[in-house]
C-alpha cells in the first residue's frame, strides 16, 4: 500500500492530545450542488464520536465504503486523563465501538495512528505515556485487526524509552498491505546516541496475524528520524529515513524486508553522504509491484546554497534508486508534501513552492514514469497560495487525486483545494476549490474509500470536521432481501437498502425483474408467470449521477396443480364377528372364543384424515313414512328398523397401507355395547377434497 498520506512534521504528542475536543454537525456528508457527473463534493460536516479530539483523529477505508476511526477522547487535561477509542461506520451508519483503552496510572494513551487494507485488515498503533510529568517517557503499542468485523487483537510493544526531555518529539508510522501483512514504526529517543536528541527507528512486522520482535533498522550509533513505510501487494516493506552523518548533515537512508525471508536488507544510502548537504522529510509511496518513489527536501549548503524538493525512484521491489533530481527548483524554498506510485507505474509528487516573493508561491505536482524524467515543475494552485504544508494524494485506478490546504494571495482566510491528474493527460486538472475561506484550518487527511472515490478531512473553526470528496463511485448496498426460489404466479417480496457516502442518493431504488418487468422502491413485489431462471436487478444512483448495480438469480417453479383427491381402496377388517377384551367364559368342547376386537384396514393414495363413522339399527315406529323413535305416544304404530350414529373417531392417514386395531371404544370413553354395526370409512384430503365411503359391518358379541 501506498504510503501517500499528509506529509508529517514532527509533533509533541501530549500537545496533541490535550487539544480542544470538537463539536460535530449531526448531519452526514451531503455536497452543496448536486452536479451530473462524478466530481467533487461541496464541502460538509462529517459526524463522527463528540467526545473525540479533532487533533487526535484518523479515518481509514475499506471495501465497500466502512470507515475505520481511531481517536484519543480526553477525559481530563490536568492531571491527564485519556481514552484511545477505535471503531467502524458503516455507509448509512453510526459509529460502532471495537476497541477501547483507558488510561492507567503508568499508561496515558497520547497519539494514536491508523492504516488500513482495502480488506478491512487493519492496525492502529499509539503512544501512551508512563506518567503524568512534562518528562514522562513513552511506551509505542500496536494492535492488529484481520478484517474488518474481526476483533482487535492483544496489544503488542514496539518500543520502550527510558528518558524523555522536554522539547523532544516523536511520531509513528503505521503500514498496512493489500496482502494484510501490517507494520508499526516509531521514531524515539535512544539516550544511548550523541546528543542532540539521538534518535533509533523500530519496526515490528505482522505477518500471518502474529506479530514478529520488534527490529531497530537504524544504524546503532547514529541517529536517525523521520521513518516512512511502504508495502507492496506482496508484502515486501519499505522503509525511509534520515539518518545523521558525522558532520550532523543528514543524508537519505532506505531499508527493505523481503515478506518472503522476513529479513530487513543492508541500508541504502540514497543520496549518497553528501556531506554539505541535508535531506528532509522524506515522503514515501509503494505500487503494488514493488516500484517507489520518495520525496523529500535537499537542501545544499555549497553555493548555489539551494533548498529545494528532491525525488527518486526505482523499478519493482529490487531495483536500484534513481539519482536524485530537482523536481520544483527555481525559488526561494520548496518541500515535498506527498508522494505516490500508480499501479502502471508513474511517479507523483506533491509539493509546495516558495517563490522569490510571495505572489509566486504555489503548490505544484510533477509526474515520472518510474525510472524516467519528471515533467517540469507545475503549478496546479493558484500562484501566491501561501503556508501550504499539508495535503495529500490518493489514485482511483491509474487516475491520481491531490488535496491541499493554504492561504490565497492577499487573505487571511484558508481554503481547501483539490485536482487530478488523469493517467491520459499531460497535465494535471486546474484546481477546485473546496471549502469557502475559513479563519483557521488545520487538514488531517486525504485517503481513498475503496468504493471509487477520495475523500480530504480537515477541522476548521469553529472546531468542526469537514470533508469534501471527488466522487466516482456509486450508492452501497447496505442490505437485501431477495429469495433465491419463488413459484410462477405467486407474488414474491423483495427488499433492497442503500447509502451513498458523499452524494447522497438521487432517488428510489429501480428494479429489473428479467422478464421485462420493473418496479422502484425499497421494497417491492412481484410475480412471474412463467417458470425460468430470471436475473433480477436492482440500482441505485447518487446526486452526481454514479450508479450502482447489483444482481441476483432466482429460480421459478410452475405452480403446483389442484391436490389429487383421496382415494380409499383395499378396506377390511380382520374380524367381522369378536369380542371386547376382557369378557367371555371359558367354553366347553372344541368351540373357540371369537378374536378379542378387530382390527381395520385400508389403503390411501394421498396422506389424508380417515373418518370412522359408527352406527347400528335398532326398532322404532314407523310415522308417517318415516321410522322414529318409538315413544308411549306412537306405541301403537308400526314397528321398523331404524340406523342411529353411535359415534366417530379419527385418524391421521399415511401414503400406502394403514392399519388400525379397534376394540369398541370411542372418543370420551364411549364404549360400543354388543350388537350388531356398520362402520362408514371417509378421507378428508388437502383442500378438503373427500373420498368416497366405504362400508363394513362387524358384531360384537358378549361374554
Amino acid at each position: 500500500m501506498s504510503g501517500t498520506g499528509v506529509m508529517r512534521a514532527r509533533r509533541c504528542l501530549l500537545a496533541a492530545a490535550v487539544l480542544l475536543v470538537g463539536v460535530f454537525g449531526a448531519a452526514a456528508a451531503r455536497p452543496a450542488t448536486a452536479v451530473a457527473s462524478p466530481g467533487w463534493t461541496g464541502a460538509a460536516g462529517f459526524t463522527v464520536p463528540a467526545n473525540a479530539a479533532l487533533s487526535s483523529l484518523h479515518i481509514a477505508y475499506q471495501t465497500g465504503g466502512t470507515a475505520t476511526v481511531a481517536y484519543l477522547e480526553v477525559v481530563s487535561p490536568s492531571p491527564l486523563q485519556t481514552v484511545l477509542h477505535v471503531g467502524v461506520i458503516p455507509p448509512g451508519g453510526t459509529y460502532q465501538e471495537q476497541l477501547r483503552i483507558p488510561s492507567t496510572a503508568t499508561a496515558i494513551p497520547a497519539d494514536v495512528a491508523l492504516a488500513e487494507a482495502p480488506s478491512g485488515a487493519a492496525v492502529v498503533q499509539w503512544a501512551d505515556l508512563q506518567g503524568t510529568a512534562a518528562t514522562s517517557p513513552y511506551t509505542y503499542l500496536a494492535s492488529y485487526r484481520a478484517t474488518g468485523s474481526a476483533p482487535w487483537g492483544a496489544a503488542t510493544t514496539v518500543a520502550t524509552d527510558t528518558t524523555r526531555t522536554t522539547g523532544v518529539y516523536e511520531y509513528l508510522a503505521p503500514a498496512i498491505a493489500a496482502n494484510g501483512t501490517a507494520a508499526a514504526g516509531v521514531d524515539h529517543v535512544d539516550p544511548t546516541i550523541p546528543s542532540p536528541y539521538g534518535y533509533r527507528i523500530d519496526v515490528a512486522v505482522n505477518a500471518g496475524g502474529t506479530w514478529g520482535t520488534p527490529v531497530q533498522i537504524s544504524p546503532p550509533s547514529d541517529s536517525s528520524e523521520g521513518a516512512v513505510l511502504g508495502f507492496d501487494a506482496g508484502g515486501d516493506l519499505t522503509a525511509a529515513f534520515r539518518l545523521r552523518m558525522s558532520n550532523n548533515r543528514y543524508t537519505l537512508a532506505v531499508r527493505r524486508r523481503a515478506a518472503s525471508t522476513g529479513i530487513w536488507d543492508s541500508l541504502e544510502d540514497v543520496t549518497g553522504s553528501d556531506a554539505t548537504s541535508d535531506a528532509w522529510g522524506p515522503v514515501l509511496g509503494v505500487a503494488p509491484d514493488g516500484s517507489a518513489v520518495i520525496a523529500f527536501q535537499y537542501i545544499h549548503y555549497a553555493a548555489p546554497n539551494t533548498l529545494d524538493v528532491n525525488a527518486v525512484t526505482r523499478s519493482g521491489a529490487n531495483g536500484s534508486w534513481t539519482t536524485p533530481v530537482d523536481v520544483g527548483s527555481g525559488g526561494a524554498s520548496s518541500a515535498p508534501i506527498a508522494a505516490g506510485v500508480s499501479p502502471d507505474d508513474k511517479a507523483y509528487v506533491l509539493y509546495r513552492y516558495q517563490g522569490t516573493n510571495s505572489g509566486l508561491d504555489c503548490d505544484g505536482i510533477v509526474r515520472a514514469p518510474v525510472g524516467g524524467s519528471f515533467t517540469a515543475p507545475h503549478c496546479v494552485s493558484p500562484t501566491g497560495f501561501e503556508n501550504s504544508s499539508s495535503g495529500g494524494l490518493a489514485f482511483l485506478g491509474n487516475d491520481a487525486y491531490f488535496a491541499w490546504a493554504g492561504q490565497p494571495s492577499g487573505s487571511n482566510s484558508f481554503v481547501v483545494e483539490g485536482s487530478r491528474w488523469l493517467d491520459g493527460a499531460a497535465q494535471p486538472d486546474n484546481f477546485t476549490d473546496l471549502e469557502t475561506p475559513t479563519s483557521s484550518l488545520t487538514f488531517t487527511s486525504f485517503v481513498a474509500d475503496e468504493d471509487g472515490g477520495a475523500a480530504a478531512f480537515w477541522v476548521a473553526a469553529p472546531s468542526t470536521l469537514r470533508v469534501s470528496a471527488f466522487d466516482a463511485g456509486g450508492p452501497n448496498l447496505t442490505s437485501a432481501s431477495i429469495p433465491a426460489t419463488a413459484t410462477a404466479g405467486t407474488a414474491v417480496t423483495m427488499s433492497a437498502g442503500f447509502a451513498d457516502l458523499w452524494s447522497g442518493l438521487a432517488g428510489p431504488a429501480s428494479w429489473s425483474f428479467g422478464d421485462g418487468a420493473g418496479a422502484t422502491g425499497s421494497v417491492v413485489s412481484h410475480s412471474y408467470a412463467a417458470p425460468g431462471t430470471y436475473t433480477v436487478a436492482v440500482t441505485a444512483a447518487d446526486r452526481l449521477g454514479n450508479p450502482t448495480t447489483i444482481t441476483y438469480r432466482i429460480s421459478v417453479t410452475a405452480a403446483a396443480g389442484p391436490a389429487a383427491p383421496p382415494r380409499l381402496t383395499a378396506v377390511g377388517q380382520s374380524a367381522s364377528h369378536w369380542r371386547e377384551p376382557g369378557t367371555g367364559r371359558r367354553r366347553r368342547g372344541k368351540r373357540r372364543h371369537p378374536p378379542s376386537g378387530t382390527t381395520f384396514r385400508f389403503t390411501l393414495n394421498v396422506a389424508a384424515k380417515v373418518t370412522l363413522t359408527f352406527s347400528h339399527r335398532i326398532r322404532g315406529r314407523r310415522v308417517s313414512g318415516r321410522c322414529v323413535a318409538a315413544t308411549k305416544h306412537n306405541r301403537r304404530a308400526r314397528s321398523c328398523l331404524r340406523t342411529v350414529t353411535v359415534g366417530s373417531l379419527t385418524v391421521a392417514g399415511h401414503p400406502g397401507h394403514n392399519r388400525l386395531a379397534f376394540t369398541g371404544r370411542l372418543p370420551h370413553h364411549r364404549r360400543l355395547a354388543p350388537g350388531a354395526y356398520t362402520v362408514v370409512l371417509r378421507a378428508i384430503g388437502s383442500g378438503g377434497r373427500r373420498s368416497a365411503p366405504r362400508t363394513l359391518r362387524f358384531t360384537i358379541v358378549g361374554g
